[in-house]
């Protein structure tokens, strides 16, 4: 995206604090999931702004248990997000030269974090061979290791939505500025918050300029950015996600968002889309043809499991594949039927050089092999 291509954010200001702010967004959910605290579990089904909902047989119930148990975690979760807010930097941290227009600073200093970037990855190649290879115990060849840095914020920072949709949000602390104070932007892979308060004490003219510029992944919305400023300082940042596949989207029990694989289709497969299997178990780093690296992760996960079985969860570092199959057995004997239960289990990590960012991982489930394939973030 060039820069003519940049959008500006316009910042309201609400008359609420953050924590109205989320207590609202639980209302909201409320009405799309048509719940109230007297219906029992059973009864509540997409309403209101929610019916869209109807079209996606997983995705509501689990868009019900986020809500419940955001609910009841709230007093936890708000605490938590107040200390995950994104603090602005003091300009002059950014290196401007002298005359330097702000975000051809902020395009410069983003290009040398991917050139840092760019440079960590291919010392780590060196150390591990053409390809970096990694275990299915997850233990990475050579073992190359990277700190979250810029992109460990994604973990997080997807959550739902008042109508039931997949919401990209990202918060920051502006306490001590007013709405007019500050400036937003998307351009390219780049969500910039800009502040500037000037003041006039005793005669003396008092400037404060901050600044803060996080990765923005592909896959959200430009267009629909919302801003909000709290009452409290608390600027959110939030925009849809672009078209996902609600029934290959779940959360786990920490509400961390998850992908199922998909089976591969006839489809995809005469258009050449499928993903190619190498053969080769565990994970491997190589070049994406566009100047970037990804990802390319093939795990035995057995016959017996189904997408909806496996779950994939991208952390800051590494990918968890997990698996879960309940299955019902009854026989009979000389002294009758016996009949049960059993629950089978397991749970795979594989360590990254960096993070990717879950909305952009394409996987399947062919023949009991889990397949995935997700570019490295790059700035």
């Amino acid at each position: 995206m060039s820069s003519a291509q940049r959008r500006s954010l316009p910042v309201k200001k609400r008359d609420h604090t953050f924590e109205q702010y989320r207590r609202n967004l639980f209302s909201d959910l409320e009405k799309s999931c048509g719940w109230t605290p007297t219906l029992p579990a059973a009864v509540p089904r997409p309403s209101g702004p929610g019916l869209w909902m109807t079209e996606y047989t997983t995705w509501f119930p689990q868009v019900h248990r986020w809500l419940e148990e955001s609910q009841r975690e709230f007093s936890r979760d708000l605490a938590l997000l107040h200390d995950g807010l994104f603090e602005l930097e003091p300009l002059e941290s950014f290196g401007f030269a002298p005359g330097q227009s702000f975000f051809e600073g902020i395009r410069k200093r983003m290009h040398r974090l991917s050139e840092d970037l760019d440079q960590y990855l291919g010392e780590a190649q060196e150390r591990s061979g053409e390809v970096m290879q990694v275990d299915d115990a997850g233990a990475v060849v050579g073992q190359p290791t990277a700190a979250a840095g810029e992109f460990g914020f994604l973990t997080d920072a997807y959550e739902v939505g008042p109508d039931g949709r997949l919401m990209f949000k990202a918060r920051f602390n502006t306490k001590g500025f007013d709405a007019g104070d500050i400036s937003v932007s998307t351009e390219d892979k780049k969500l910039v918050v800009h502040a500037k308060k000037t003041e006039n004490k005793d005669g003396a003219i008092c400037s404060r300029e901050y600044c803060r510029s996080i990765f923005l992944p592909e896959a959200v919305e430009r267009k629909d950015f919302q801003a909000n400023l709290t009452t409290d300082g608390v600027l959110i940042l939030e925009a849809p996600v672009k078209q996902p596949d609600y029934n290959a989207i779940t959360f786990d029990a920490n509400r961390k968002l998850c992908i199922h694989p998909k089976s591969p289709s006839p489809e995809s497969g005469a258009a050449g889309k499928e993903l190619v299997v190498t053969g080769k178990s565990g994970l491997t780093v190589a070049e994406d043809g566009k100047g970037g690296k990804k990802v390319h992760l093939e795990v035995e996960v057995g016959p017996q499991y189904s997408p909806n079985d496996i779950s994939v969860r991208m952390d800051a570092n590494k990918i968890v594949v997990t698996g879960s199959k309940d299955s019902s057995y009854s026989h009979s004997t000389t002294a009758g039927t016996v009949e049960g239960s059993e629950s089978e289990q397991f749970s795979k990590a594989f360590s990254l050089p960096q993070t990717i960012d879950s909305c952009s991982v394409d996987a399947i489930l062919k023949d009991g092999k889990l397949i995935l394939e997700a570019p490295l973030c790059r700035l």
